[in-house]
């Protein structure tokens, strides 16, 4: 059997996925939960100079969007407009609401490990604030489980917060929201990064399609 490694036909499928599901952001759409939650410099880049993302990126939001048409039948996300912010939670139709994120860190069934997650919790007090609620449903594949050996695993958490801690929560996006605004009017570069990982190094520099920019610039 001859084989023979077809690398146009593996780009035209990643950059059929991203154009269908990772399109550029119009200058003047307004701002999603997404964009507020990472590094503020990429979100701006990606609205007035914007770069494809990798092929790495664009695999592992592959494999999430993949996970959550499995586990919600296939029905399209609901928007949500809050404040000039916009949020799409993967799953509304159950209470509470259902949030779907794979990741490549180590799944125990330890809750603080989910608190660790920085991002997941902000987006979720997110769209606790959209939807009004304060409980909600985080559904999470691990790729490698937990790697003894590598395999994929499941773990589901049911998430309670009060009130006064989403609506902080909230009030943290109106400010990186107004960040941006001022950076698109030329009032300055928003700031990089401030995730760090446990070797105090920036984890979401590592993969960014903008890093030869920032590294220009600094």
């Amino acid at each position: 059997m001859k084989i023979r490694r077809n690398t146009i036909l593996r780009d035209t499928i990643l950059d059929g996925f991203v154009a269908q599901n990772l399109p550029d952001r119009k200058i003047d759409e307004p701002w999603h939960v997404s964009d507020l939650i990472y590094c503020l410099r990429k979100s701006f880049w990606g609205r007035t100079d914007p770069l494809p993302p990798t092929p790495r990126q664009a695999m592992l939001f592959m494999t999430g969007k993949g996970l959550a048409n499995e586990l919600t039948g296939g029905e399209p996300e609901e928007e949500y407009t809050l404040d000039g912010i916009v949020g799409h939670p993967d799953y509304v139709k159950l209470y509470p609401p259902w949030e779907v994120k794979t990741t490549r860190k180590k799944v125990d069934d330890n809750p603080q490990t989910i608190l660790e997650m920085r991002t997941w919790m902000e987006q979720i007090m997110c769209y606790m604030r959209m939807l009004k609620v304060t409980q909600f449903t985080l559904v999470e594949m691990g790729l490698m489980g937990d790697y003894k050996p590598p395999f994929p695993s499941l773990e589901v958490w049911e998430l309670e917060e009060t009130w006064d801690v989403i609506e902080a929560n909230w009030q943290e996006m109106l400010r990186r929201r107004d960040v941006l605004e001022d950076a698109m009017k030329g009032l300055g570069l928003p700031p990089m990064s401030t995730l760090l990982d446990k070797k105090g190094g920036r984890w979401e520099c590592r993969e960014c399609a903008y890093l030869l920019r920032c590294s220009w610039i600094l």
